[in-house]
C-alpha cells in the first residue's frame, strides 16, 4: 500500500513538473516573440537612419574638379596598384592588404606589414572609395597626398 502511494505522489509530481514545463516554454516563447517583434522594430528605426545618411552608389564616377580619368590614367593606376616594387622591400604592392579578390581589403585585425610587422590599423575596402569622402577617418590623412606620403613612408617597415 505505501509502494503505491509513493507512486501516486511521484504521478502527481510529474504531473506539475510537465506542467510547469510546459508553462515555462510558453513563456519563453513569449519573450522570445517580444523580442523578435521589438528587433524588427529596431531593425526599421535603423535602416531609415541610414538611408538619411547614406545614398545609392552612382553608376558614374562623378566628375572631379580640375581631374579627368583617362584609359590611360585607370591602366597607369592599375598598374601602380599591382605593383610591389612601390614599396620598401620590392614585395607588397596596395593589392596585398586591400586585396580586390576579397573586397577590397585583407579580413585581419590589423594589417600585416614588411618583416611581418602589424599595423596599427586593418586595410579598410578600396572598393567605390573614389566615393569616399576620407579613405582614413584619421585627422590629417584627408587627403589624397597626405595619404600616399604616410602609406610610403611607413608601409610597417
Amino acid at each position: 500500500m505505501g509502494d503505491r502511494i509513493i507512486l501516486a505522489i511521484k504521478s502527481i509530481d510529474n504531473d506539475r513538473r510537465y506542467e510547469m514545463k510546459k508553462l515555462l516554454l510558453a513563456l519563453l516563447g513569449f519573450l522570445l516573440s517580444c523580442s523578435i517583434v521589438s528587433a524588427a522594430g529596431a531593425s526599421e528605426d535603423l535602416m531609415k537612419k541610414a538611408q538619411t545618411l547614406f545614398k545609392e552608389i552612382p553608376q558614374t564616377v562623378p566628375e572631379i574638379k580640375g581631374k579627368s580619368f583617362t584609359p590611360e590614367k585607370i591602366a597607369l593606376g592599375k598598374m601602380l596598384y599591382f605593383e610591389p616594387r612601390l614599396s620598401s622591400s620590392a614585395l607588397i604592392s596596395c593589392n596585398t592588404c586591400h586585396n580586390v579578390g576579397m573586397g577590397g581589403a585583407d579580413f585581419q585585425e590589423t594589417s600585416v606589414g614588411h618583416r611581418w610587422q602589424k599595423g596599427p590599423r586593418n586595410a579598410p575596402t578600396v572598393l567605390n572609395s573614389v566615393f569616399n569622402r576620407a579613405q582614413f577617418w584619421t585627422v590629417g590623412l584627408r587627403t589624397s597626398n597626405s595619404r600616399q606620403k604616410v602609406r610610403f613612408r611607413h608601409q610597417w617597415r
